[in-house]
C-alpha cells in the first residue's frame, strides 16, 4: 500500500486537581485512578491527510469540536471534514468540555459543568503533538480487518431478554518497521463505574487499551458503537476498579485473538474516501412542568410498591433510572424552548468494502443493526460519540415502551430511524 501511509501517537491528558467530574453530574474529582489519554492514528495519501481522534472522554459538542478542527486546519492545513473525533463515553472523565451555555446545551449542565478554557487548551495540545508527530513519522503498512461475537459483557440496559449487537469489530494495522495499532468497535456503555466513584478512570475501555498496549500494540483507539440502550448494569459483578480490569482485560483478550487470527486477512485499497452530510432531525413536543412533575409521582410510587414487593434489583433500578429521566426532563423543556429542528453531522470513512460512520450521539443498537443489515458487500463500523453530541437516538420501539432514554432525548419518535435511513443512503 505505498501510496497511502500511516502514523500512529497518543498522549496523556494533564488534569488539575479537584477537577469537574463528566456523566452523573455533582462530582468533584478526588484523585486520578487511571490517566485519561488523546491517542490518533493517521492517514497520508499523495493529496491529503485524514486523522481519526479517540479521547478518553464522555463527549464533546459541536463548539469543541470546532476548535480541534480549526487548530487541525491552522496548524497543518487538514480539512474540516477529514478529521473524525471520537469520545469513549466513560462515565468518570473530566467535565468542561461541552457549551453549556449555548442553549440546546443548557440540560447538560449537571452532566458536564461549565465549559472550562483551560481544558479545552489541554486537550487541543495534546492532539497538536500527536498529530505533529503522526506527520513527520508515517510508514508503509498493511491492514486486516476481522470480527467476532462476544458474549456476556453487555445487554440491553432496559431489558437483558431483548436482543443486542454485540460484535468485537477489530481492524489491525501493522507498518514496514512493525509498529501495530488496533482500532476496536464494539458497543457498550462504560459505566461499571458508577456515581459514588469520585476518581478519574477511563473505566473499562481505558483498562482495555492499557492492556493492548502492554501486549506488543503500540495504541489501542476505541471506537464505541451503537451502545444507547447497552450497558454493564445487569453483567457486571459489582461496581469496581477490580470488575473495570476484569471486564476491560476479558475484551482485550478477544481483541488480541481476532487480531492474531485474521492476520493475513489484509485490505487492498488505493486510496481513502471521506464524506460529510449534515441533516436536520426534528425536536420532539415538549411537556410541561406540571405534567412532568405528576409522572415523578408515578415513578416514585412504582419504586415503593416494587420495594414494599420485594422485587429484585434488576426489577427495581430500571425504575430509578426512570426516575432519574423524568427529573432531567424539567431541565430539557426549558432548553428546548422554540428549538424545532437540530443539527446532526454525520462523517464517514472507507477504505476498500470497510466504512466507519461517525455519528454525533447515542445510537440505539437496533439502528446500528438497520445501517449494518442494509449491506452485504460492506462492512459498516459504528462510531457513536463523535463530531459533536446530541444525546439519545432511540429506535420506535423505545417510544412505545418508554424508558430513561426516550425522556432525556430531544428526537421526535421515528427521527432515529430517518437517520439510519439517510446514512444508509450515504453509504450507497
Amino acid at each position: 500500500m505505498d501510496s497511502i501511509k500511516t502514523s500512529f501517537s497518543k498522549e496523556r491528558i494533564s488534569i488539575k486537581p479537584e477537577t469537574i467530574m463528566a456523566g452523573y453530574g455533582g462530582r468533584i474529582s478526588k484523585g486520578i485512578n487511571d490517566d485519561l489519554y488523546v491517542r490518533t492514528i493517521l492517514f497520508k495519501s499523495e493529496e491529503e491527510l485524514f486523522i481519526l481522534i479517540q479521547l478518553d472522554l464522555l463527549a464533546i459538542d459541536y463548539y469543541l469540536s470546532d476548535l480541534i478542527k480549526g487548530s487541525l486546519k491552522e496548524q497543518f492545513n487538514i480539512k474540516y471534514e477529514n478529521v473524525n473525533i471520537s469520545c469513549i463515553h466513560t462515565h468518570s472523565a473530566i467535565g468542561g468540555i461541552v457549551n453549556t451555555k449555548e442553549a440546546i446545551n443548557k440540560r447538560y449542565q449537571k452532566t458536564f459543568g461549565d465549559f472550562d478554557k483551560y481544558i479545552a487548551e489541554e486537550i487541543i495540545h495534546k492532539i497538536m503533538l500527536c498529530v505533529e508527530r503522526c506527520i513527520s513519522s508515517t510508514e508503509n503498512f498493511t491492514i486486516s480487518y476481522g470480527k467476532d461475537v462476544v458474549e456476556g459483557i453487555c445487554t440491553d440496559r432496559n431489558n437483558m431478554e431483548n436482543e443486542i449487537d454485540n460484535l468485537l469489530q477489530v481492524l489491525h494495522i501493522k507498518t514496514e518497521s512493525n509498529k501495530q495499532a488496533v482500532i476496536y468497535n464494539f458497543a457498550c456503555h462504560p459505566t461499571i463505574l458508577e456515581k459514588s466513584n469520585e476518581l478519574i478512570s477511563a473505566d473499562f475501555p481505558g483498562e482495555t487499551s492499557k492492556f493492548l498496549e502492554a501486549n506488543n500494540i503500540v495504541l489501542a483507539m476505541f471506537n464505541n458503537g451503537a451502545c444507547g440502550n447497552i450497558s454493564t448494569r445487569f453483567t457486571k459483578r459489582e461496581s469496581s476498579f477490580n470488575e473495570v480490569k476484569r471486564i476491560g482485560r476479558e475484551l482485550g483478550e478477544n481483541i488480541l485473538n481476532i487480531a492474531n487470527k485474521y492476520e493475513e486477512n489484509n485490505l487492498k485499497f488505493s486510496n481513502i474516501k471521506q464524506t460529510h452530510k449534515n441533516l436536520f432531525l426534528n425536536i420532539k413536543e415538549t411537556r410541561t412542568k406540571e405534567n412532568i412533575e405528576n409522572e415523578i409521582l408515578v415513578i416514585k410510587d412504582k419504586i415503593q410498591n416494587a420495594l414494599d414487593n420485594n422485587l429484585d434489583k434488576n426489577t427495581i433500578k430500571p425504575l430509578y433510572y426512570e426516575l432519574e429521566g423524568a427529573k432531567r426532563n424539567l431541565e430539557l423543556a426549558e432548553s428546548l424552548k422554540d428549538i424545532k429542528t437540530i443539527e446532526v453531522r454525520i462523517n464517514i470513512i472507507n477504505f476498500d468494502n470497510i466504512y466507519i460512520v461517525y455519528i454525533p450521539g447515542e445510537l440505539f443498537s437496533s439502528l446500528g443493526d438497520k445501517i449494518k443489515g442494509a449491506f452485504k458487500d460492506k462492512t459498516i463500523l459504528i462510531t457513536c460519540y463523535s463530531n459533536g453530541y446530541i444525546g439519545y437516538i432511540p429506535d420506535q420501539r423505545a417510544y412505545e415502551n418508554g424508558c430513561f432514554e426516550v425522556m432525556l432525548t430531544v428526537l421526535a419518535k421515528g427521527e432515529g430511524e430517518k437517520l439510519a435511513l439517510d446514512i444508509i443512503k450515504q453509504i450507497q
